[in-house]
């Protein structure tokens, strides 16, 4: 299985402006993205063990 992610400017620009900041060209482009991917990652592989350890009995075949 393979996941892509796309996050939308327009989306960018709603949480930018939910945290009360400019939803601006230049603020899009402060944004630290390599460490925006590796939190979402580090968080994608968490709740992927959190979801085989909890429904993992129910769900998977043991060999």
């Amino acid at each position: 299985m393979e996941i892509n992610l796309t996050l939308s400017n327009e989306t960018i620009k709603d949480i930018l402006l939910q945290c009360g900041f400019p939803a601006t060209e230049e603020n899009i482009g402060r944004i630290d993205y390599s460490c925006l991917t590796d939190m979402l990652y580090t968080d994608l592989f968490e709740n992927l063990v959190h979801l085989i350890q909890t429904y993992g009995s129910e769900q998977l075949n043991a060999k």
